[in-house]
């Protein structure tokens, strides 16, 4: 059994407690279940938080197996919401509805985490080029390509296809964290380390580091060299030269870098 698999499982009895925890706790009712609701909601906002500032959430859950639950959180808190309410109704066929909408959060929850068993094989085996340039291959698969470019100039081979296995990339896209988690599990034999980072344009590294830049939207490689701010777009042939002004018009939020560790 692979370890992906092994997670799988993990995921799918953690689901099975929460709902089971919530139960038990709704059946004491009261301020018990007032409490255990308000921390469920807790940690809603809190995880709503964590998906915009990543180098945050890096920070906390610094270890590379967070990212099987990085986008399960969702369906914990709802089975414990669903938990906390199925013993409180009043009604038996009420109960039986809220359970069995339960188990339909469940194996929803199942199905959008299929990635551990059934890794998407999306993007193409292409390689970045002698100018360390990778364009995407598809629409949603620009953190894969950037990886690939920044993990170039560190002068370690790779293809789209193999980082968008190791970020979790689905049509969906893929998150600034699991981009980060991608380059921690390809550059970790390495020596290297990844590190997400919060920097000003005018505090960016001028050493020729690359960077994995996101403006919300879409990824792209940006290092300065020679006073240059060369970037990597990955919809694009080749690299261009941006203006510094046209780089913090659109840098905004965390960067992914490597290092040495």
């Amino acid at each position: 059994m692979t370890a992906d698999a092994v997670w799988y499982g993990i995921t799918a009895a953690c689901s099975l407690g929460a709902f089971a925890c919530g139960w038990a706790l709704g059946r004491r009712g009261g301020r018990i279940a007032r409490w255990a609701a308000a921390i469920g909601l807790g940690l809603v906002i809190a995880k709503t938080v964590l998906v915009w500032k990543p180098h945050w959430e890096a920070a906390l859950f610094p270890f590379v197996d967070y990212a099987y639950f990085q986008s399960y959180w969702r369906w914990l808190v709802a089975l414990l919401f669903f938990g906390l309410a199925t013993p409180q109704l009043p009604v038996a066929w009420n109960r039986a509805v809220v359970a069995m909408l339960a188990a339909g959060v469940f194996a929803w929850g199942l199905w959008d985490e299929r990635w551990m068993i059934a890794p998407p094989s999306e993007g193409a085996p292409v390689a970045a080029d002698a100018r360390h340039h990778c364009p995407q291959s598809t629409g949603f698969t620009c953190v894969p390509a950037s990886c690939v470019m920044v993990l170039s100039y560190w002068g370690i081979p790779t293809t789209e296809r193999e980082m968008a296995t190791l970020c979790c990339t689905r049509e969906t896209g893929t998150t600034t964290f699991n981009g980060y988690r991608g380059l921690t599990l390809k550059a970790g034999d390495h020596g290297l380390r990844a590190r997400i980072r919060l920097f000003a344009a005018d505090e960016l590294p001028r050493d020729g580091t690359p960077l994995l830049w996101t403006d919300g939207y879409h990824a792209r490689v940006l290092l300065v060299s020679d006073g240059r701010w060369i970037v990597h777009d990955p919809l694009a042939n080749e690299p261009w030269v941006w203006p510094a002004a046209q780089v913090q018009e659109f840098l905004a939020g965390p960067v992914v870098l490597l290092e040495a560790s």
